[in-house]
């Protein structure tokens, strides 16, 4: 007989899935950082090509998204991964 504990994996972090390789996702938003204007975004777009441009806001940020990856839900983290601070945007 095992143990239930025995089957958990000591070294798996709880929140692994916040942080995914920015290429296992469609979207990708890097570190807030409260003294830069910009965050950086990387999308792959549905050919595979993947882009990198710097944004400073929500409005622009979506307007990226839709030029590359058109139709894309914004809130569905299997898609987009924000490594933190989703939605802020220091716009210094």
């Amino acid at each position: 007989m095992t143990d239930d504990l025995e089957e958990l994996d000591p070294y798996q972090d709880e929140d692994e899935g916040e942080h995914r390789d920015p290429g296992t996702t469609a979207v990708y938003v890097f570190a807030y950082s409260p003294g830069e204007r910009n965050r950086q975004v990387r999308i792959v777009g549905a050919d595979g090509v993947a882009v990198t441009r710097p944004c400073d806001s929500q409005q622009r940020f979506e307007a990226l998204v839709e030029m590359h990856r058109p139709g894309i839900d914004l809130t569905d983290p299997e898609r987009v991964c924000w490594v933190d601070h989703p939605g802020e945007w220091s716009g210094v």
